[in-house]
């Protein structure tokens, strides 16, 4: 798997930042890692805007769903026959975004392993033959080595670009009371700390990868959000109508075996006491005999 990976995806990435740096006059790492990213979030453009209107959708739908709860609260089977009823309605699906979020989990890691060994020139036999081979590196970026750890200065301009996001990524019309917007919530604040002490530990190309990745992702989650956010007010006429009408359903199959039980109550009685008297009819005749 990790084989299939390098081939499918390192090695091109690889040799598209190595390009870049040869094509940027001063052959600048800075740069080439910045076009990179930029490139690569080009790319992953259509499945990060699908992956967003799901999740701005689903939140949306929260109001919807919270009712349909309430509504049915003592039937879950119902509430969830609700539920996918109004996702085909709406035309959501509660799993759409994972698979996008997969693949663009995969690409991140492999840009990270890119951008690490980007910096060392002892990695250029990983070049295609085509590719030109800048005679060196400069790692030098706005006063910054992109090559060693930045303990400040990059760090902390990351762990802000991580809060923005943050805040933009909260959806308007989240449910207060939603668990998982209560988690997003309490990410908002943990992600920048998390993101500011690993961007510490690591060469500062890679902060300066996740920096951009973050303006870029606000940029694209405004437009998202602003494009796709009506919210709904209430389940639909027709979801409502589907749910009645099963109850209904479930009313008279309901009505249906209790009159059968009762039936069967009450011929068993009749049939008790019809025994009884035979009984006694043919005892008096033995006596009378």
């Amino acid at each position: 798997m990790t084989k299939i990976l390098g081939e499918i995806l390192y090695l091109p990435l690889f040799n598209l930042l190595v390009l870049f740096v040869w094509l940027i006059p001063g052959h600048s790492l800075g740069w080439a890692v910045i076009i990179l990213t930029i490139l690569t979030r080009l790319i992953l453009l259509p499945i990060t805007i699908h992956t967003t209107k799901a999740q701005v959708r689903m939140k949306q739908l929260q109001p919807k769903i919270e009712e349909l709860r309430q509504k049915y609260k003592d039937d879950k089977n119902l509430q969830m026959q609700a539920q996918m009823a109004m996702y085909k309605e709406e035309g959501v699906s509660p799993f759409g975004s994972c698979l996008p979020m997969i693949v663009q989990l995969v690409i991140l890691i492999v840009l990270y392993d890119v951008f690490r060994n980007g910096l060392d020139t002892s990695h250029f036999n990983n070049l295609y033959n085509f590719t030109p081979r800048p005679s060196a590196v400069d790692t030098n970026f706005f006063g910054l080595n992109l090559a060693v750890a930045n303990l400040w200065i990059l760090p902390i301009v990351v762990a802000l670009s991580q809060l923005w996001l943050g805040f933009v990524t909260l959806i308007p019309g989240s449910d207060p009371n939603d668990p998982t917007t209560k988690i997003s919530k309490q990410m908002i604040y943990f992600a920048p700390i998390m993101t500011f002490i690993f961007a510490r530990e690591f060469p500062a190309a890679l902060p300066l990868y996740w920096l951009v990745t973050n303006l870029f992702t606000i940029v694209q989650q405004e437009y998202v959000v602003k494009r796709y956010s009506i919210l709904p007010q209430s389940v639909s006429k027709d979801v409502v109508k589907m749910i009645e009408s099963k109850e209904e359903e479930e009313e008279k199959k309901k009505d249906a075996e209790q009159k059968h039980n009762t039936e069967q109550q009450i011929t068993k009685k009749a049939s008790v006491k019809l025994n009884k008297k035979t009984k006694v009819t043919v005892t008096v005749r033995d006596k009378g005999k």
